[in-house]
Order: C-alpha cells, then sequence, then structure tokens
C-alpha cells in the first residue's frame, strides 16, 4: 500500500493569492480597451482569456463537488468531443461580451475568496479524490487547485501577446 503525503495547504494557499496578486497586476496594466485586441496564436481577445481565468476560479468548487461525489467535471460525451472547442469558444465569448475591468476584478475576487474558504475545508481524506476534468484525464483535489495558478500563467502569456501585437 502506498504512503499518501498530505498536501502543503499554507503553500497552496500561497500559490493562489499569489495568482490573484499576479491577475490583479495583469489587470491593472490593461485599459478596458485593451479587452478587445486578440494575439496572434489565439482566436480569444485578451478580455475573452481573462473572463476564461476568472470562470475556471469559479468553477472550482464545482469540480472539488465533482471529485468528492466521485463525478466527470465538464467532461463532454464522446459524440460532443469534436465540438467542445467551438461550445467552449461560444461560451467565454458570451461571459466576456461587455465585461469591464473592474467587472473582472470583482468577479475574480469573489471566485478567489470562494477558492480560498474551499480550500479550508478540504479534509485530510479528501486530497486524492479525483474527477476527470475536460481532456486532462484523472485529477485529484489538489490537482484542481494547483492547476489555478497553472492556467493563469498560461493565458497571462496570451494576453500578454494581445497586448504586444500591433493594435
Amino acid at each position: 500500500m502506498q504512503r499518501f503525503t498530505l498536501p502543503d495547504r499554507d503553500a497552496i494557499r500561497g500559490e493562489l493569492e499569489a495568482t490573484a496578486d499576479a491577475f490583479r497586476a495583469l489587470l491593472a496594466s490593461l485599459r478596458d480597451e485593451d479587452l478587445g485586441r486578440r494575439g496572434t496564436g489565439t482566436r480569444w481577445t485578451a478580455g475573452e482569456t481573462l473572463s476564461h481565468v476568472v470562470d475556471s476560479f469559479a468553477n472550482l468548487p464545482s469540480a472539488v463537488a465533482a471529485a468528492r461525489y466521485g463525478l466527470d467535471y465538464m467532461r463532454p460525451p464522446l459524440l460532443v468531443r469534436p465540438f467542445a472547442p467551438l461550445i467552449q469558444r461560444i461560451v467565454v465569448s458570451r461571459t466576456a461580451r461587455g465585461r469591464t475591468r473592474q467587472e473582472l476584478q470583482e468577479r475574480f475576487d469573489a471566485a478567489q475568496q470562494a477558492a480560498l474558504y474551499l480550500l479550508d475545508g478540504v479534509r485530510d481524506a479528501e486530497w486524492q479524490l479525483t474527477t476527470r476534468y475536460f481532456s486532462q484525464g484523472a485529477l485529484t483535489i489538489e490537482d484542481l487547485f494547483r492547476l489555478q495558478a497553472l492556467h493563469f500563467q498560461e493565458h497571462a502569456a496570451q494576453v500578454e501577446a494581445a497586448l504586444a501585437a500591433p493594435a
């Protein structure tokens, strides 16, 4: 039987807080009109990309709940998977439409506070519970929390590329 080492809850909290600081800094570097800029290599605007990051944080409680109940989270059926990128594009476009930096910040702050509250409530026996999450396979509850920082970093680079692209 393999022993499980409990994750460092304080380290995860630090990652979430550092991600929040980085999100705020990136958002502060933008003007509202920059949210409509599109970089190379992505179909998403800077605003859509940031809205997608906010949605990821906001969906964390649901993903953790799915892991607690042994359910898949946002994993489309096989027949739908070829259309998943299009569906995601439509959803992201709609959730980002008309959002200002202020609104993105308010939504992110609320989602990040919920994530921190959720982190405090994870019981030791729950950390290894898994959910199949999108196309990423099985992720533990620890993975779901740690994914937030990685996800932001990936998309922050896309937003920065959009800002660097000629207007």
